[in-house]
């Protein structure tokens, strides 16, 4: 009996719609949006209460700088798993049971202490508002709009994407690259409020956005399919070897406000490498070196290394990922990094 195929799902989802629209509505910040997005935002303001305005300015005041109102709700409202089959105002009117539930997650276990603080603070207080404005857009017909004009967009980028990325076998796709089983089915809610340019992930959930074509798409997602993927513990032991490259120490100190340690920028890039090889093999990249050369300008010079070494010497079947990515690290010299990756770019170029 065969194997049944790993499948890519895209879903509409009203509910997370809306909240990025709440995002948009509350937002007291520049937000870059098309016309028609502020036409929107400005017809459903105006229709909004003098209480509801005053619910806008509360929730403003709650979320942190470093936050937007999607970050703080979504993990909250995907906590709970029959999300998809409740009412908005059903969900959001029950902010006690959806901390609860959150608390219960291994997200929770793993958030900031700004995030925890927020839940346990201020989430409820946010949660309150947020089914009050809700309430009051419901009445002036916002779900009908959604229903009439944005689910049309929502299923018409689905159908481009199925046709154009092959759902069906993209991540049987990715799982030929990787020589083993590694991604299952994934399902992907598509917003039309969401306004990023990438796939994000809250939870064990994917979130698209309309702004991203089809190649955009498959980029995006391959980033957060493995953005948990890690060899920084395992560095450790190379961590004498690659400080005494002095090189390699000036480049970091470049970028030492991005990345927490060196091995974390040496993780970074072999990832980058890793991520630029499937998507190379899946059409996406159709110039991955040059991409990797001028990836966050020029400072990723040892992803391009590790991607020439990955081309000669692929994933064996069998070996787990992250030890692939470590006999990577430790295969490739890393002295005169900068002057090598140049020769390669010009090479290839």
């Amino acid at each position: 009996m065969n194997e049944q195929k790993k499948t890519l799902e895209f879903l509409p989802s009203y509910l997370l719609d809306i909240l990025c629209f709440l995002e948009l509505l509350c937002s007291d910040a520049p937000i870059q949006t098309t016309s028609d997005d502020e036409r929107i935002i400005y017809y459903f303001e105006e229709c909004l209460t003098q209480d509801a305005r005053n619910e806008i300015k509360r929730i403003q005041k709650l979320i942190p700088k470093e936050e937007t109102l999607t970050s703080l709700v979504f993990p909250l409202v995907l906590a709970d798993q029959d999300f998809e089959n409740l009412q908005v105002a059903e969900l959001l009117g029950s902010p006690k049971f959806l901390i609860s539930m959150y608390k219960k997650s291994d997200d929770y276990q793993t958030a900031t202490k700004g995030y925890k603080k927020f839940v346990k603070r201020d989430a409820q207080l946010l949660l309150s508002s947020l089914v009050k404005i809700v309430a009051e857009l419901e009445k002036v017909k916002f779900k009908v709009f959604w229903i009439e004009e944005r689910l049309p967009r929502i299923k018409q980028r689905i159908k481009q994407y199925e046709k154009e990325i092959g759902t069906n076998v993209l991540i049987e796709m990715i799982n030929e690259r990787l020589t083993e089983t590694y991604l299952t089915d994934q399902k992907v809610y598509l917003l039309s409020f969401n306004l990023n340019h990438s796939v994000s992930r809250v939870n064990e959930h994917l979130i698209g956005s309309l702004q991203l074509d089809s190649k955009m798409f498959i980029h995006s997602l391959v980033e957060q399919l493995f953005k948990t993927l890690s060899i920084e513990q395992a560095l450790k032991p190379l961590y004498r070897s690659l400080k005494k490259n002095k090189e390699l120490m000036m480049t970091y100190k470049e970028v030492k406000s991005t990345y927490k340690s060196l091995l974390a920028y040496i993780d970074f890039n072999v990832k980058l490498a890793f991520i630029t090889s499937i998507c190379s093999h899946l059409k996406v990249l159709s110039q991955p070196y040059e991409y990797l050369g001028r990836y966050e300008f020029e400072t990723c010079k040892p992803a391009v290394l590790f991607y020439d070494y990955m081309n000669s010497f692929p994933k064996p079947q069998g070996q787990q990922i992250e030890d692939y990515l470590l006999n990577v690290v430790q295969a490739v010299e890393l002295d005169s990094f900068e002057q090598r990756s140049i020769a390669i770019l010009k090479q290839q170029g």
